[in-house]
């Protein structure tokens, strides 16, 4: 019997990939309730997360992407325990949140 070998920090990376193909990049539409949103992170969540970390908001256009990962990760990965499910799993999850 094989045993599966996770590798939360790699499933963490694909899926995170597989998600940004689907948000796209900046946009700040007058009928979106999120207002001004970039690679789908909120300038209201890009601002919490600044904010958490003892820096000032900037505009959410300006995100790195070691702040996209971030983000991602803590809020998002974390919080559903992605890397305590199987591949693939994990994604779907991901991507629902």
């Amino acid at each position: 019997m094989q045993v599966l070998q996770l590798d939360p920090a790699g499933e963490f990376t694909r899926s995170l990939s597989k998600v940004l193909v689907h948000e796209g990049g900046y946009s700040n539409h007058p009928e979106d309730p999120g207002g001004a949103t970039m690679k789908g992170v909120t300038q209201r969540v890009y601002d919490e997360y600044r904010r958490s970390i003892g820096l000032e908001p900037l505009p959410v256009k300006n995100i790195s992407n070691s702040e996209l990962q971030a983000i991602y990760r803590k809020r998002y990965w974390d919080q559903a325990k992605c890397d305590k499910l199987a591949p693939g799993v994990s994604y779907v999850v991901f991507d629902g949140r």
